[in-house]
Order: structure tokens, then sequence, then C-alpha cells
């Protein structure tokens, strides 16, 4: 009988030693979806799905997160309240009989009451749980937690300024997601997080030359760099400016992704690996 566990016993440490069971929510997928001129990033991982703003209307939204499969979101934040940002998730909300969003993150922006007051009819109509998002709070996504670094809840803040700001630090490697902050919000992030990087970065402000001070760019250390916009959009972004400061910051022009040019952009994150194009 001794001999029979010790026989089991080595078996399953053999077993256990050769096929080590992946740790839970160690891989995502980030894609910075072509939306034309606006911003949205989809997260991938374990077959669930969560947004960090949705685009402009008109774009047909909801087809292009049917593209993936999906049919739940487990969150959506937006960012700020202009129509590049969440005109997506008016289409989502008005079309969608059987789109399952579990909840919603956004702050009220009073100066965009359009917006504001529609966003927050199609939140009641369809009784989607939501919340709002100021520093230090964090939200989850499978196994990891990204951090809330602006804005901060004693500013009345509106507009770009108001833009939610989310960041994941994980060994060496970390996600920084922007919105269309400026360079006096890029300033006070700074002073609040003097060591802030950002092996993956989102380009603030679709590369507006108001947006991306050297100061900003340089104290990062990013890796790679995404600009969403469109083609020969009416803003002339990215600006040129801009982009020799990022070629200047990250040192590899090939490393600067634009969905103009190239279309949607994804990377993989291994976490306690790396972050790489996806294939």
């Amino acid at each position: 009988m001794k001999a029979i566990i010790i026989f089991l016993f080595c078996s399953c440490l053999l077993a256990c030693t050769l096929t080590p069971e992946e740790p839970y929510g160690t891989s995502w997928n980030i894609h910075f979806l072509d939306i034309g001129q606006g911003l949205s990033v989809l997260f991938e991982s374990n077959g669930k799905f969560a947004l960090y703003d949705t685009g402009p209307d008109s774009v047909h939204f909801e087809r292009i997160l049917k593209s993936f499969g999906i049919d739940t979101l487990e969150w959506i934040v937006l960012s700020h309240l202009h129509r590049d940002h969440v005109g997506g998730f008016l289409e989502i909300s008005q079309d969608s009989a059987d789109f399952f969003i579990k909840h919603v993150f956004w702050n009220k922006d009073s100066s965009q009451y359009w917006l504001l007051d529609s966003i927050q009819k199609l939140l009641s109509i369809k009784e989607i749980p939501n919340s709002s998002l100021y520093k230090g709070e964090k939200i989850q996504f499978e196994g990891n937690s990204l951090n809330t670094l602006w804005p901060v809840p004693e500013k009345q803040l509106t507009e770009n300024a108001s833009s939610i700001v989310l960041h994941l630090k994980s060994g060496n490697e970390s996600l920084l997601l922007t919105g269309d902050i400026e360079k006096e919000e890029e300033k006070n992030l700074l002073e609040f997080y003097p060591t802030l990087n950002a092996s993956l970065f989102q380009v603030p402000h679709h590369g507006a030359e108001t947006s991306s001070s050297l100061k900003f760019l340089e104290t990062l250390q990013i890796q790679f760099a995404v600009v969403s916009n469109a083609k020969k959009n009416p803003y002339g972004h990215p600006a040129k400016e801009t982009l020799k400061k990022l070629e200047a910051a990250i040192g590899q022009a090939e490393n600067i992704f634009r969905t103009d040019t190239l279309g949607s952009i994804c990377f993989t994150w291994e976490f306690n690996v790396g972050i790489w194009r996806c294939q």
C-alpha cells in the first residue's frame, strides 16, 4: 500500500513538472482598432473582452466588435465626452438588443451636455451599471488591475483635460492609455508619478501638437507608440513635430505605429515575458 502511495505521488509530481498549469490571465491581446478619426482599444484575454473608448459614430462599430465574435463586454471605459471617443457606444446601445455590457466607467462632463444627456438616457434605458473613475481607483480585467492615474476628483475638468488615463505595469513592461490629455495634464502626471513608464504607449490626442511634450515622452521609456487617426484627416494628425519627438524619445521610427497607415494594430502582452506585435 505504501509503495502504491509513493508511486501515485511521484506520478503526480512528474505530471505537474512536465505540464505546468498556465497562470490565470497571463496573456492579453491589445487591439488598437481602425475606426477612422477617433480612438478605440480592445482588450482580449481568455475569451473575454473589454474596451477603452469606442471611436466615433457612423462607423458600424457593433459590426467591428462582432467580427471578433464578441457578444459581451466586461466593461467599457469612456475616456471623455467627445464624439470621436464615445460615438460608437451610442451605436452599440441604440442598435443592440443582445449585446451585453456589464459595466460602463465614465465621468460626467457638463460642458458636453448633448453627449452627457444621451449617454445617461441610454445607460438608464439599457439598465447598464455605471460609475465614475478617478485617480487611485482600479478596474480589473482577467487577472490584472489597471490603475487610474487621471483625472483627480477635486478639479472641475472638462473636454480633453478630463480624459481618464489608465496604466498597467507588470514586471518590466507597462501600458499607458491617455485619451486626449494635453501638455498640462502630462505635466501633472509627471508631478504625481515622476518615474512613470510605458512600454506600450497610446499617443495622446491622435498625435496633436497640443500633447506629447518631449519631457513626458522621454520620461516614459517608450518601446512602442500607437497613434490612432484617420487618413487625410482635417486636423493634420499626427503633427510632424509630434512624430519627430516620438522618434527622438524612442530612437526607432519603426516602433511608431499609426492606424491611418496600418489599419488595426494588435500587440500581445505575455506577462513576465514581454510585449510584441501580434502575428
